[in-house]
């Protein structure tokens, strides 16, 4: 993201371990003079409307405390991976376990239909004091474009189908 000049991301979810990544985001993005660039700047998704980003959360901090529970009482039933030979129980609750559960994709499926259908309250404006980058219109209208792309078309330069 630095070497394509992206300037700002937004992230849609929290990563409640150590390391968080928005904080990770931030201090990259604040390079000590004469460094390279930094990280874009990260905003979360709460900070433009996105109501995923609290349900997101909401969501994954309700999957770690059932996981816990859930190794607490010693209960393999819903624990977040079962080897089929029982051998080995995981109750990883990471985000990236989380975002391997139904839950997780039905919030991201229900967010993935915002862009059809949203309207900007400043379609016009863009990132100040710089004039060759694109309106917010012209950035949904090019992210929508990607996205079908992506859906229809894209593999992604993988062998996987999104």
């Amino acid at each position: 993201m630095s070497l394509a000049g992206i300037k700002q991301i937004v992230y849609l979810q929290n990563d409640f371990t150590a390391y968080m990544i928005g904080n990770i985001m931030f201090n990259l993005a604040n390079p000590v003079a004469g460094s390279l660039p930094g990280a874009p700047i990260p905003i979360p998704a709460s900070e433009v409307g996105l109501q995923q980003f609290k349900t997101l959360n909401d969501a994954h901090l309700a999957f770690r405390k059932d996981i816990q529970d859930t190794k607490d009482k010693n209960d393999s039933t819903r624990s977040f991976f079962i080897s089929p030979d029982k051998t080995f129980i995981d109750y990883d609750s990471d985000i990236t376990s989380f975002l391997c559960t139904d839950a997780a994709r039905d919030i991201l499926d229900e967010g993935g239909k915002k862009p059809d259908t949203m309207t900007l309250r400043f379609p016009g404006e863009k990132h100040p004091n710089e004039e060759d980058v694109l309106t917010n219109q012209q950035c949904l209208d090019e992210a929508r474009a990607f996205f079908k792309y992506a859906d229809i078309e894209g593999y992604r330069g993988s062998p996987h189908k999104l």
